[in-house]
């Protein structure tokens, strides 16, 4: 949701470059804040050459990006790119520490946290097919279907999951190996789809040993 005001609307075009820039989903959440504050945190491994920080909130009082350093991140660091807006804020940080970030937000309304980044370690062709047709649409929540999807880079220990809109893990998917070359692997099973709209979340540990993530920015929701 673009909560930028009529007189800010140069601001669309500053999302629209920093979204079309980076290609992978670290992280995206969404829900409603009853005047409170909201944390939650994202792994940003070694191979993310550029990240972007998309945060709204209606009602929005603060947002704060800690490094993994435990320092704030100052909206005037060399590294940044940072546009400020009423319900707003985006933060482009150039090859961010590998490691635990953090945002920090607080306000009332509906909010949306989205981080990208621009990196060639990609979650990829995640589809689902039932009785042995492609689904088109909207997903047929609660019914077994299979899950098919491929991960580019040299991840290892991945793991597949389905998490909430809030991206709280719903459930933790066994993926069986299908296909391996060497930047390019497909993995599928047969699952059992949740009860409740939901994304597809990918982790593992990224070449260097440092903890990633990846996740699919369509939210899979219920079929008529």
């Amino acid at each position: 949701m673009l909560l930028f005001k009529p007189t800010e609307l140069a601001g669309v075009g500053d999302e629209m470059s920093a979204s079309m820039g980076h290609g992978e989903t670290v992280i995206r959440a969404g829900g409603e804040l009853d005047d409170s504050e909201y944390d939650f945190e994202i792994p940003l491994d070694s191979t993310i050459e550029s990240v972007y920080f998309f945060i709204s909130l209606q009602c929005l009082q603060f947002v704060t990006v800690v490094q993994p350093s435990g320092d704030d991140l100052r909206i005037d660091a060399p590294e940044l790119d940072y546009h400020a807006f009423e319900a707003i804020r985006l933060f482009t940080i150039k090859a961010p520490r590998p490691g635990t970030w953090k945002v920090r937000m607080a306000g009332r309304g509906f909010f949306s946290a989205i981080v990208k980044a621009k990196t060639a370690l990609a979650l990829t062709d995640v589809s689902f097919v039932q009785d042995g047709v492609p689904v088109r649409g909207l997903a047929p929540l609660g019914k077994v279907v299979r899950l098919e999807a491929a991960v580019t880079g040299q991840p290892r220990q991945v793991a597949f999951h389905f998490i909430s809109m809030r991206a709280a893990v719903l459930q933790t998917v066994e993926m069986a190996l299908e296909q391996e070359d060497a930047m390019r692997r497909t993995y599928a099973a047969d699952v059992t789809l949740p009860t409740t709209e939901f994304r597809v979340l990918l982790t593992g540990i990224d070449g260097e040993g440092i903890p990633f993530q990846r996740v699919t920015q369509q939210l899979f929701i219920a079929e008529q």
